[in-house]
């Protein structure tokens, strides 16, 4: 063996020996500093004092339209939101919204249907989430396949009582109340925050324009 091999295997050999060596002190001394005492049981995130604000708050942060309306006005509001945006195809999959159209003489169509290329969505959120701002929507009203696909406009019903802190409790609410309390397919689902080109929003169903009423 020649001397550079030599050399290197004896250089090699040391810096081992080294490394046992520090093993060996790091294992043998004592930590001087205690563990953590860690509650298993403490929430991951702190209690939201108004989940109400919170969510309202992230939710516009995140694209979303939100109006507060009481139980009397609301079914007016529905009806002016159309007519400013002058729809020409609506998806209703809402019955008293439906029958309120109706008597109005506003056209619209109740079944979710692939050919029908609609401008507004009217639906129903049956939790929203204060951390996130998110939107919890079922099967029972609508998810084919999913909300991002059925028109470029959203119109989003629920009630300030569907509001709650986290996706924890979101999932444990539509569980109890399912009558088997199984959990039925769902989507959690963020509002569209686009970038402006042009001085102009563009809208799509995969990318839809989130626009909620909120009834208290």
């Amino acid at each position: 063996m020649d001397s550079f091999s030599n050399s290197f295997n004896s250089k090699n050999t040391s810096a081992k020996e080294l490394i046992r060596k520090n093993i060996r002190h790091a294992l043998a001394s004592k930590n001087q500093e205690p563990l953590p005492n860690i509650d298993v049981n403490q929430p991951l995130f702190a209690p939201i004092d108004e989940p109400l604000k919170e969510f309202v708050d992230n939710f516009r942060k995140q694209g979303g339209r939100c109006l507060l309306s009481d139980k009397e006005q609301f079914l007016n509001n529905v009806e002016k939101f159309i007519q400013s945006q002058g729809y020409n195809a609506i998806l209703c999959t809402i019955n008293y919204i439906a029958d309120h159209l109706r008597a109005k003489k506003i056209s619209f169509q109740n079944v979710i249907n692939a050919n029908y290329n609609a401008d507004l969505a009217i639906i129903y959120a049956e939790s929203l989430i204060a951390r996130s701002g998110s939107l919890l929507f079922t099967q029972k009203h609508s998810l084919y396949p999913s909300v991002k696909n059925l028109a470029k406009d959203l119109l989003i019903i629920s009630f300030t009582s569907n509001v709650v802190p986290d996706v924890k409790q979101a999932l444990g609410n539509t569980r109890k109340n399912e009558p088997t309390e199984q959990l039925p397919i769902c989507e959690i689902v963020l509002p569209t925050k686009l970038e402006t080109l042009e001085n102009k929003e563009e809208y799509t169903p995969i990318s839809p324009r989130f626009n909620l009423i909120l009834i208290y």
